[in-house]
């Protein structure tokens, strides 16, 4: 609950649905209010990025960024929040707005973490009255596969473009709207039985794998918000993801960015998803360390080490047009079965002669200490 006229035009757009229907702090986990002036601050305890987490009075927290307009403090014991805006004349400034909106998305993911509730860095659909999430790192594709989705399956909807809310309810998986959802702005304050998740990753084919739980349990533990500042939450939310790889199936989708990936996926999960067939046991992902730069060297290029994250790397190394095609897509992880997908796509070439070379290729990089594996 907060008094509107207080917050930040940006910042109350999205808090308008999720807004207890009475003023009163008995109907509400999280009671807002908004402050002039600057609070306590205490240690602190996590410096990540441009966020700050310090220690505040008694069981309090204290969150700011590097640069702040504004700050914000939470009290598990009071369920109050308190926004904290350093200086009246900016409370319409966009900076302070977004600054807001992140500060209580951890407060709020922090909060909801002690009550076995995570945040999900997901795009959400519903479609018959069940949820969809698709996750992966930004640039993936979850954002044009939802869409894809949306187009060749009839009555589905957004429920959250980027960080739903999963709750347990009756022990069963819930997807829920939450007041963020990255560049969609699409706040519906609804939840629905999650059906699945799946890990989205580019491809020149459209195929999908179901995950086994310890590889499904590694996925969420990466994409879901962990307030590293509090153990206890921390702990609540891997048991949580635990539970969940449990109850609900965990897939990995290589497709294109276009129409036949919403209709491949559409038909996969609704009609198919018996025969999906899990991961081969033993078949790993792999992707190239950071720290490096392509330098054109005559007709062929170099992958140069820069910075102390390529230390361990046995100096240059040299690449070809397939070497270069190779290297780009081992910047996110990727297995050799998807390489070998990719080249013969992409070259008229002899799959027993790529499948040889590939092999070599994928053994001079782990020897250049380049690579690493799952």
């Amino acid at each position: 609950m907060v008094g509107p006229q207080l917050i930040p035009s940006l910042f109350k757009k999205s808090l308008d649905n999720f807004i207890a229907e009475k003023q009163e702090a008995k109907r509400a986990d999280i009671v807002l209010v908004v402050k002039q002036g600057r609070p306590k601050e205490g240690s602190v305890v996590l410096a990540s990025g441009a966020l700050m987490v310090h220690a505040g009075s008694s069981d309090a927290m204290v969150f700011c960024t590097r640069k702040p307009k504004c700050a914000l403090t939470f009290s598990h014991g009071s369920g109050q929040a308190t926004l904290h805006v350093y200086e009246h004349k900016e409370l319409a400034c966009p900076e302070l707005s977004e600054q807001a909106r992140v500060l209580f998305r951890m407060m709020f993911e922090e909060a909801a973490a002690s009550k076995g509730i995570i945040s999900l860095h997901a795009s959400t659909f519903v479609w018959n009255g069940q949820a969809f999430c698709v996750t992966g790192p930004s640039g993936s594709g979850k954002s044009t596969l939802t869409k894809n989705w949306l187009k060749a399956v009839p009555k589905s909807y957004v429920l959250n473009g980027d960080r739903p809310i999963i709750q347990l309810i009756d022990g069963l998986p819930f997807a829920c709207g939450a007041p963020w959802s990255g560049t969609e702005n699409i706040f519906i304050n609804e939840n629905a039985p999650l059906r699945a998740i799946v890990e989205v990753k580019k491809h020149c084919l459209n195929r999908i794998q179901r995950l086994d739980p310890r590889r499904a349990y590694t996925l969420l533990l990466k994409r879901v918000s962990k307030p590293q500042w509090n153990g206890e939450a921390t702990g609540a939310v891997i048991e949580i993801i635990a539970i969940i790889v449990s109850k609900i199936p965990v897939y990995r989708c290589y497709c294109q960015d276009t129409l036949t990936a919403g209709e491949f996926l559409g038909s996969a999960l609704i009609t198919d998803a018996n025969g999906i067939s899990f991961i081969p046991e033993g078949e790993k992902e792999m992707k190239i360390k950071k720290g490096f730069v392509i330098r054109k060297v005559l007709e062929d290029y170099m992958a140069v080490p820069l910075g102390a994250d390529s230390t361990a790397a046995q100096g240059a190394v040299m690449l070809n047009e397939t070497g270069l095609f190779l290297w780009k897509k081992l910047q996110q992880p990727t297995t050799k079965e998807a390489l070998l997908e990719n080249i013969l796509s992409e070259f008229a070439v002899n799959k027993k002669t790529v499948l040889e070379d590939l092999n070599e290729f994928l053994e001079s990089l782990r020897k250049a200490n380049v690579l690493e594996d799952d």
